[in-house]
């Protein structure tokens, strides 16, 4: 039986800058990202779609007429996004708090 302990890890002042100026720099991986998302995104998509009228799931129809209308969710869905972004800092800021007080020590 193979037996594995991961640490908790944070890159230090230097290693943090070095990683934003490589993912500012790297427009080829935002763009690989960017169509990994949506590969992703086609097959949830599909997979609804699939799924749609079994056992209370809204109908195809009505899964593509929510599509269509996207004004009527689209900033609700920004804000959520954005909202969720907000929420990531701020539990970034507390775990890299608690790391530098040592509270992740093995």
């Amino acid at each position: 039986m193979l037996s594995t302990v991961t640490r908790p890890r944070r890159p230090s002042g230097h290693h943090r800058q070095k990683i934003v100026l490589s993912l500012n720099a790297s427009r080829a991986k935002f763009k690989l990202i960017r169509d990994v998302l949506q590969d992703m995104g086609r097959m949830v998509a599909w997979a609804r779609l699939r799924s749609s009228g079994r056992q209370g799931a809204d109908t195809a129809d009505a899964l593509i007429a929510c599509g269509a209308d996207r004004k009527a969710w689209q900033g609700a869905l920004l804000n959520a996004a954005r909202q969720c972004a907000k929420q990531t800092a701020k539990d970034w800021k507390t775990y890299a708090k608690a790391y530098d007080q040592g509270a992740f020590k093995v």
